[in-house]
C-alpha cells in the first residue's frame, strides 16, 4: 500500500471516532457554554495533546504493551469506567434549579447590605423626618445649633435630613473602593494551564480513545510501515482533532450558543450525565 493510501485508511478510521459524542466533546462543549471561549480553548488543546501522545505510543510500538500485560488493561478499564461515572455524578451536581428570585439579594427579596452598610437602609427610613415630639423638647438655646455635621460634609440630601443622635458622631461615609466587589473578585475563569491539565486527563482516561489507538489504529498502521509514514499519520490525527475539537468550542462558546444552552442547562446536563453514569459503570464491570 502507498503511503498515501495508508494515510487515507488512517484518516478515514480516525475522523469518525473524532467527531462521535464523548467525554471530551462534552467537557469542552459544556465549558464553552457556561464558561469562557479562552478555557474552553485550553481544554481543547488539552485534548489534542494527549490525543498526539497516545498516538505516538501506538505507533510507535508501544501498543502492544496492554496485549502482554491484562492486569494492566484491567486497571485502564476500571480506572476509565469510574472517571466516566464520576463525570456524570457532576453534571447532576450542576444540573440545579436556578437561585430564588425571592432569596436575599433577588428582585423580590430582602436588602442585602453592602461593605459600607448604606444599601442597607430602606429608602422608607433614609427620608424619615425626625419625630415631632424630638423637636417639641429641644431647650431655647439648641434651637440656632448649627446644622449636623453631615450636611456640612456634603452628603447627598436623602441622608442629610436624618439627625444623628444627640452625643453621637456622624459615620462617615463609606469608601468608594469598598462599596462593591469588583467583577474580577467574584468570578475567576479557570486558569489556562488549568485548563489544559483538564482537556489532558479527559482525553488520557477517555475510553474510546484508549479503544481506538490500541486496537484501530496499530491494526490500520502496522509496525512494517516507515518511520516517516508513521510519523507523518500521528500529525494528520493531530491536525484533525485540533480541527474538530477547537471548532466545538469556539461554536458553543457563541453568544448564540450560550443563551440556548443556559435555557436547557439542566435538562442537558441530567441526560448526559446518565449517559455517562451508566457507561462509565458499564465499562468498569465490563470484562
Amino acid at each position: 500500500m502507498s503511503p498515501a493510501a495508508t494515510l487515507a485508511t488512517v484518516l478515514l478510521a480516525y475522523l469518525p471516532a473524532a467527531i462521535s459524542p464523548g467525554p471530551n466533546f462534552v467537557l469542552i462543549a459544556h465549558t464553552a457554554a457556561t464558561g469562557t471561549r479562552r478555557t474552553a480553548v485550553a481544554i481543547a488543546l488539552g485534548v489534542v495533546a494527549a490525543g498526539g501522545l497516545l498516538a505516538a505510543v501506538a505507533v510507535f510500538g508501544l501498543g502492544g504493551v496492554l496485549a502482554r500485560t491484562p492486569w494492566l488493561a484491567t486497571a485502564l478499564r476500571v480506572t476509565c469506567g469510574g472517571y466516566l461515572a464520576w463525570l456524570g455524578v457532576r453534571l447532576w451536581w450542576h444540573a440545579r434549579a436556578p437561585a430564588d428570585p425571592g432569596g436575599p439579594g433577588g428582585p423580590g427579596g430582602p436588602v442585602v447590605p453592602d461593605e459600607g452598610g448604606v444599601a442597607a437602609t430602606p429608602p422608607a427610613q433614609a427620608t424619615a423626618p425626625p419625630p415631632q415630639d424630638a423637636a417639641a423638647t429641644t431647650p431655647p438655646d439648641q434651637a440656632a445649633t448649627p446644622p449636623p455635621q453631615r450636611e456640612l460634609a456634603g452628603t447627598p440630601p436623602s441622608q442629610a435630613t436624618i439627625p444623628p443622635p444627640q452625643g453621637e458622631v456622624a459615620p462617615a461615609p463609606p469608601d468608594r473602593d469598598e462599596v462593591a466587589p469588583t467583577p474580577s473578585d467574584q468570578e475567576r475563569p479557570a486558569r489556562p494551564g488549568s485548563a489544559f491539565r483538564r482537556g489532558v486527563v479527559s482525553n488520557l482516561t477517555n475510553p474510546k480513545a484508549a479503544a481506538f489507538f490500541g486496537s484501530v489504529l496499530t491494526a490500520t498502521l502496522p509496525p512494517t510501515e516507515p518511520v516517516a509514514v508513521r510519523a507523518a499519520a500521528v500529525a494528520l490525527i493531530v491536525a484533525v482533532s485540533a480541527g474538530w475539537h477547537l471548532s466545538v468550542a469556539l461554536l458553543f462558546s457563541s453568544p448564540v450558543t450560550q443563551q440556548w444552552y443556559a435555557r436547557a442547562e439542566p435538562a442537558l446536563n441530567r441526560v448526559v450525565g446518565t449517559v455517562l453514569v451508566v457507561l462509565g459503570l458499564t465499562l468498569a464491570v465490563t470484562p
